[in-house]
Order: C-alpha cells, then structure tokens, then sequence
C-alpha cells in the first residue's frame, strides 16, 4: 500500500461518514447558488479522477508518450508545484474549475455515492500500479492540457490533495 492508498482511503472513509449523516433530499443542498451540493462536489471529484485513466492506462501499458513540454524541468516543476499548491486543502481562494470537470447537472443522483466508491477504488488500484512510475518521476500532461506537465507523484498528490480540498467544502 502507499501513501496514496492509504490517504484516499481516509478520504473515502471521511465522505462514507459524511454520507451517514445527510439524507437523500440533502444530497443536492446548496448553501447558495454560487456553491456546489455534496452531489456536485462527489461528481466532480469522480470527473477530475477519472480524466486520468486514459494516462494511467496508457503508463501502465508502456504506450504513453510524454509530452514535448516535458523535457523542460523547469516547466514540469513549475507546473508541478503551481498546481499543487492552488488545490492544498486549506486554500481559501476558489478557482473555477476546467470545462471538462464540471458537474454535468444541478441535481445530483443519490446513486452518485455508490459511483464515488467505485470511482475510488479504481483510483487506489492505479495508485498501486503507478508506483513505479512515481519512483522515477515520469512525467505526464494534465488532462486538461497537454501544455501542462508535472510528474506522476506530483499528480497522484494532486488528486489527494484535490479530494481533500473538497471534503473540507461538503
């Protein structure tokens, strides 16, 4: 197990309790119209994760070819770093989140949590198989744009980090 593995599963183990205490009407409750319900904010994060399967997928296979930008280390670390910090968990200022990872509906299925643990699952199964790929720093783009370079373990603490910064909203 790693580090990854065992915080996601703190996660995972926080949003279960989470879930407990709400019930299926409070799932979509906003607290204004300018913040996303517990709904949204588990449909995002299932998004946000899963946009990096087909990059896993590709490590995994030994298929993935990195990026032009990636033989820059100054940009993979500045990149890196840039991201990391605007998702830390105690960060006060809010960013607006890429087309790609927007909740697609206001009103969320109470079905959503049954897809998060799921979705966190296949996450920690690839958090297992990436390790190596972590040890050695691999490079790889952003889902959201090839343009955008950090190494694997700095993408695998972005994704916990991310998910952390989002059970602190709900």
């Amino acid at each position: 197990m790693t580090i990854w593995n065992k915080q996601l599963e703190e996660i995972t183990f926080a949003f279960s309790q989470l879930f407990d205490r709400i019930d299926r009407t409070s799932i979509n409750f906003k607290p204004n119209a300018d913040k996303w319900s517990v709904g949204e904010i588990m449909e995002h994060i299932i998004l946000v994760n899963e946009s990096y399967y087909p990059i896993f997928n590709e490590l995994t296979a030994d298929s993935y070819d990195p990026p032009f930008l990636s033989r820059f280390d100054f940009l993979v670390d500045l990149y890196g770093r840039m991201i990391l910090k605007s998702v830390e968990p105690d960060r006060n200022k809010k960013y607006k989140t890429q087309a790609i990872w927007q909740p697609g509906k206001s009103e969320v299925n109470y079905d959503v949590l049954d897809r998060f643990f799921k979705s966190q699952l296949v996450l920690s199964k690839y958090m297992k198989e990436l390790l190596p790929y972590a040890l050695e720093e691999v490079v790889i783009h952003s889902p959201a744009s090839k343009f955008i370079v950090y190494p694997i373990n700095i993408a695998l603490d972005i994704i916990i980090s991310h998910e952390k910064r989002h059970l602190n909203q709900a």
